[in-house]
């Protein structure tokens, strides 16, 4: 019977702290401002960062960033690449400076631009 209480009590804890640990979660992500609408269907950082243009629409779609995503991460990187080339210290440089004023950002954060060697 000890047991049997003491497993249920276990349970009861456990479930409180999964519920707190969810809406300390939620509250940080309701902070965050993130739009995740229809414009950004067809937003690919990981195409525009790696300069992908094997096929000619390609080239197209990474020459059409800056118009349809004005002010994004995206849009920045490829008017401040002038090498067209992979830049990953610049997209460092990018998103540190974007994250320095931001209330939800851990003071430490794992791509914090001088936390990350050059290689």
């Amino acid at each position: 019977m000890i047991k049997l209480v003491f497993l249920v009590m276990i349970i009861i804890i456990l479930c409180i702290l999964i519920s707190y640990i969810n809406n300390f979660k939620s509250e940080n992500f309701k902070n965050a401002n993130f739009d995740n609408n229809e414009k950004w269907k067809l937003y690919r950082l990981g195409d525009i960062y790696k300069y992908y243009a094997k096929y000619k629409e390609d080239v197209e779609y990474l020459d059409s960033i800056p118009s349809k995503f004005p002010g994004s991460i995206g849009a920045e990187y490829l008017l401040k690449n002038n090498s067209k080339k992979i830049n990953f210290n610049l997209l460092l440089k990018i998103v540190d400076e974007r994250t320095k004023n931001l209330s939800y950002s851990p003071t430490d954060y794992a791509t914090k631009f001088e936390n990350i060697k050059n290689t």
